[in-house]
């Protein structure tokens, strides 16, 4: 069984993650914020921090940003999908 999900896109602006000190960067200026963060370049804490913390940037973050897919929801698909940016898969 294959459970998804889903949770609604809000908009607020982008802000750091809890107990982080740098806000997520947009390292490639494709207005996706790959760079969780704020370390300026890819790596696992990354994809760590947009996992953890998907039902937290519902609220907080501008899901626009962190949405990889483009299908206007936050969901395990994109943590997928920086997982691959990171990888190179």
């Amino acid at each position: 069984m294959i459970f998804i999900l889903v949770i609604p896109v809000s908009a607020t602006s982008i802000i750091a993650f809890p107990n982080m000190y740098y806000t997520p960067t947009d390292i490639d200026g494709d207005g996706k914020y790959l760079d969780c963060n704020g370390n300026g370049y890819l790596d696992i804490q990354d994809l760590i921090l947009h996992w953890y913390y998907m039902s937290w940037m519902q609220t907080n973050q501008n899901i626009s940003g962190f949405d990889y897919n483009g299908n206007t929801i936050l969901d395990y698909n994109d943590s997928l999908l920086l997982y691959e940016n990171i990888t190179g898969v």
